[in-house]
């Protein structure tokens, strides 16, 4: 099924028009949709990365605490290991 497509209205600056014109080949509303639809994947793919950045800091800090907690019971571990030796 083809997208349901919506008439808009915009202003856009004489420079940026007259290079549209030299790149849209005859199609500039297609041109400005792919132009758009780029911009807004390109904000989506910063903004989950600004949220994995964000849960890797919380990971990190959660991993230290965890790795502080258990350290005692992996030197036991070892030491019982190389006691049986």
């Amino acid at each position: 099924m083809p997208a349901t497509r919506q008439r808009v209205t915009i202003t856009l600056p004489a420079e940026v028009m007259r290079r549209l014109a030299e790149r849209a080949n005859g199609n500039r509303s297609a041109f400005i949709a792919e132009a758009v639809e780029a911009r807004l994947k390109q904000l989506e793919r910063e903004e989950l990365e600004a949220d994995l950045r964000e849960g890797y800091i919380a990971m990190r800090e959660e991993t230290a605490r965890m790795v502080t907690e258990w350290e005692p019971a992996g030197f036991e571990v070892w030491r019982r290991l190389d006691s049986d030796d």
